[in-house]
């Protein structure tokens, strides 16, 4: 009797289309090596609401008030159509959504004349206090499938939003399920405590302002996922085109009203300081990095986070925002001050503004002293816990990340090119502060995975340390990052230099073999992939160029469009010999890839 080979579902369409066993190396498996081609493609397509029809080339009529932009069936006007089992109500004007929200005074309620700056005069005319997101009219082609919450293990009973439209449980739980889990490096199978799964969820069931935005959140996310995938695999369904055309129409209906609720928020003196208001302005910058929004407000959003917490502990003992290990994974302020201090360090690393002022900067001071506890330090190295499944780095290397960003905010500020001998010399001391300390930390996690780990051959073990070697990878990316930009930018060491050039084959090398494919580690390195990779233009690197281009496509393939923003710019510095952060410059981009 033959025995029939088992099937690989996950390997590429080469091996698929020939039928033969793909072993899924990446990024080209055997079978394409052997065979020489260079095209090797393992995208996944989506198909949302149906399978496709087996004949290709079967001509569908389109549904009436449609039209066919770009290759997508798109709804002429969505106030014509509504979905037979969804809840009817009156539909939103189609209000332009704000471009941005001024945090110019969080200590006294906003008089009418400065409310101008909050919102732009146009959607002020369609703030309603009536308003609410079941105003929002799902007007979908067909049925949605109710979706059953309850694996969620949400607390109950669920907001109206989502027990009576089926559409938006059903955009919930792809955020939830899918969208969460590239907010952090680790994989959810040992990370189930993942705060944007969990704490996030939880606090909008009892928000509708955060509500509407992880709705917005996953609907787009959903929306680019199927629009970048493979056109000759994407089949013109109708149910998968209004899923398109609707996942787009709702994220923008409910980021305006997020926009309109949270202009309420900060006018309360109750509301503006509440847990609620800063994760939903965190939400508001983690929205627009993630997407590469065109309003590019990610920092206004950071500085109005800022002032929040600016407010919460300036009547503290120092006045200084303690960063801290924590073994409350379920405290929401903690979460929030973690994911703020996160963002706020890295978007600085990736990011440049001139015009910002270096009063703004360093408005907001760090006390990272409880972190240099070697004692503390050591007894989580044994437990796997001293690096943060939350962000893939120590808290003590995120402390040296934030001296990098302040030397290098320093040198920018500089009128001259010429850098003063103390800038110089603290650049250097940080430079060698930062690469003895991973040194010296790598040392001794090789001494603890040997004494602890290293004869130990039971499964659970083995899955936890293979996500903890994969933190470990990331840790180190994180800091030789932050190496080499006090080389580049602050010391202008040349590109070309032996000493750089093995610096980044170094990174290289940690994320050609270390970093998987399609993994949340790979998500949140997005700033190390642009920092480095824009660096890559000796010729004697060329071959580096596709470890990070490979990762670059698949973020964006996975609906992550701000790394196609990364891709544009990369290319331009390979094409072009220029540094990345003049190419921003010069296009006045002011954009940063802090996931």
């Amino acid at each position: 009797m033959t025995v029939k080979g088992k099937r690989s579902r996950g390997g590429c369409k080469n091996c698929k289309k020939s039928k033969v066993k793909c072993d899924e190396k990446r990024p080209r498996c055997g079978n394409c090596v052997k065979k020489g081609l260079a095209e090797c493609d393992y995208t996944i397509i989506l198909q949302w609401g149906g399978r496709p029809y087996k004949n290709k080339n079967r001509v569908v009529k389109k549904p009436p008030n449609t039209i066919v932009v770009d290759g997508v069936l798109t709804v002429k006007n969505m106030t014509k159509l509504e979905a037979p089992n969804e809840r009817k109500n009156s539909s939103v004007s189609q209000s332009h959504i704000p471009l941005s929200v001024s945090f110019k005074s969080l200590e006294e309620p906003f008089p009418e004349s400065e409310i101008e700056g909050f919102v732009n005069h146009e959607m002020l005319t369609h703030v309603d206090d009536t308003l609410s997101v079941n105003d929002i009219n799902v007007e979908l082609f067909g049925d949605h499938n109710p979706i059953d919450l309850k694996s969620l293990q949400l607390s109950m009973p669920l907001p109206d939003i989502l027990a009576n439209s089926a559409y938006f449980s059903e955009v919930f739980n792809f955020y939830v399920t899918e969208t969460s889990h590239l907010f952090v490096p680790a994989p959810h199978h040992v990370y189930d405590k993942n705060p944007f799964h969990t704490i996030l969820p939880q606090m909008a069931l009892q928000s509708s302002t955060l509500m509407n935005l992880i709705l917005a959140f996953g609907a787009n996310h959903r929306n680019k996922m199927i629009t970048f995938q493979d056109a000759e695999n994407v089949v013109g369904l109708d149910e998968t085109v209004s899923t398109v055309s609707s996942d787009g129409h709702f994220a923008n209906e409910l980021l305006t009203q997020t926009f309109s609720e949270l202009l309420k928020k900060l006018m309360d003196t109750e509301e503006r300081h509440s847990d609620f208001t800063l994760a939903t302005i965190l939400m508001l910058a983690g929205f627009d990095i993630f997407f590469s929004d065109t309003r590019h407000k990610w920092r206004a959003h950071i500085y109005g986070a800022r002032k929040i917490i600016m407010k919460r502990f300036k009547n503290s003992s120092n006045g200084l925002l303690r960063v801290s290990y924590s073994n409350d994974d379920s405290d929401p302020e903690y979460f929030l001050c973690r994911w703020f201090s996160y963002v706020n360090i890295i978007a600085s690393l990736s990011s440049t503004n001139p015009a910002l002022s270096t009063e703004k900067l360093n408005s907001l001071q760090y006390d990272f002293s409880a972190v240099y506890n070697t004692n503390l330090i050591h007894d989580l190295r044994v437990r796997l816990k001293d690096i943060e499944y939350f962000t893939g780095m120590e808290i003590r290397l995120l402390s040296l990340l934030a001296d990098v960003s302040s030397i290098i905010n320093a040198r920018d500020a500089l009128d001259t090119d010429h850098i003063p001998h103390n800038l110089i010399v603290k650049a250097l001391e940080l430079d060698h502060e930062i690469t003895s300390y991973l040194d010296q930390s790598e040392r001794e996690r090789d001494q603890i995975y040997d004494y602890y780990f290293k004869n130990k051959t039971d499964r659970t073990t083995r899955i936890h340390y293979q996500a903890y070697a994969i933190l470990r990878a990331t840790n180190l990316i994180f800091g030789l990052t932050g190496v080499l930009q006090l080389k580049r930018r602050v010391l202008g060491v040349p590109q070309n230099s032996k000493i750089v050039m093995d610096l980044i084959l170094k990174i290289t090398n940690l994320i050609q073999h270390r970093i998987p494919f399609d993994s949340s580690a790979e998500s949140c390195i997005i700033f190390c992939l642009f920092c480095c990779g824009c660096e890559i233009m000796d010729d004697s690197l060329l071959p580096c160029r596709d470890v990070y281009m490979d990762h670059i496509v698949t973020l964006n393939r996975r609906g992550m469009t701000s790394a196609l923003q990364a891709k544009n710019i990369m290319e331009e510095c390979w094409a072009k010999r220029k540094l990345w952060w003049d190419v921003l410059r010069e296009k006045n981009l002011d954009i940063t890839f802090a996931i």
